[in-house]
């Protein structure tokens, strides 16, 4: 007989402990099978306009923050530099596109507390500024429990309403700076550059003349110039047009001599002068 009660005592505590996590977690909503229409639908009352600017913060406080331009998404935070537009567009529909199964106001009977939604310290918070300087902010807490992680927490910053949002949003919302961040070093239109110099163990330069061909110099003076391959010219122009990193190793060195670039130190420098094609404006740039 003490066995069986033992065994029937156990079954009992474990079956408390699931409904309790099933009900208070917010899994099944707390009355019927469907809840009622007005607690689904999207998280935002009304869609953004065209997006300007999203920042995500973390628990842990870590920043990215991406704003657009004319020539597309930019990273301002951690770092400056290009942005992989298509990578920023996903994560913002992502977050638009944030639909709830069920929500609950905190005197709601079964509405989940803080320690079961994550609500007070949000694993996420993102605040997207669209073209109207309008701003909406979301924090993202923690799964549902026995969800399998398809459902999470959310809500509006500021608004005590939980709503169980469909989806995972870890992989989305945890992804370094580095998947954002576009590889290209140079970018620049070919039939845009007047003039490029090389310097190393041979040192040449070649410019376009005013009939539109090309001139390569070797020497100091104009006594060593001549008429350059075109074909030749154009695949060299090719190259150096578009420059693609592998990976980026320190975005803010404080010594540049471990990697041949202490100024002096270079193997090679390329210096390439353009006309931007929007403004006409003569540019520089050198590569060491």
């Amino acid at each position: 007989m003490k066995s069986k009660t033992t065994a029937f005592l156990i079954f009992a505590v474990i079956a408390c402990i699931a409904y309790a996590a099933i009900w208070h977690g917010g899994f099944f909503p707390p009355t019927g099978d469907k809840p009622p229409p007005e607690t689904t639908g999207p998280l935002l009352a009304k869609e953004p306009g065209s997006p300007v600017e999203l920042t995500i913060v973390s628990q842990s406080g870590e920043r990215m923050t991406f704003r657009a331009s004319a020539k597309g998404w930019r990273i301002v935070e951690p770092i400056a530099a290009g942005a992989i537009d298509n990578n920023i567009t996903a994560l913002i529909d992502t977050l638009v596109s944030i639909t709830c199964l069920q929500r609950y106001n905190p005197t709601d009977s079964g509405a989940p507390d803080a320690s079961v939604t994550g609500l007070d310290a949000p694993r996420w918070t993102a605040t997207l500024t669209d073209d109207q300087q309008e701003t909406f902010d979301l924090e993202i807490g923690l799964h549902v429990p026995l969800s399998g992680k398809a459902r999470t927490y959310v809500r509006l910053a500021g608004d005590k309403q939980i709503c169980i949002a469909q989806g995972n949003f870890t992989e989305a919302m945890s992804r370094p700076v580095s998947h954002y961040r576009s590889p290209n070093v140079l970018k620049i239109p070919a039939d845009s550059i007047m003039s490029v110099r090389v310097a190393g163990a041979d040192t040449f330069s070649i410019h376009r003349d005013q009939q539109n061909q090309w001139i390569i110099q070797s020497g100091p003076n104009k006594k060593d110039e001549f008429p350059a391959d075109k074909q030749e010219i154009e695949a060299f122009l090719a190259h150096l047009a578009r420059i693609d990193a592998r990976e980026f190793s320190d975005d803010d060195p404080s010594d540049l001599a471990p990697y041949g670039l202490a100024p002096g130190s270079e193997r090679l420098s390329v210096t390439i002068a353009s006309i931007a094609p929007d403004t006409r404006e003569p540019i520089s740039r050198t590569l060491a």
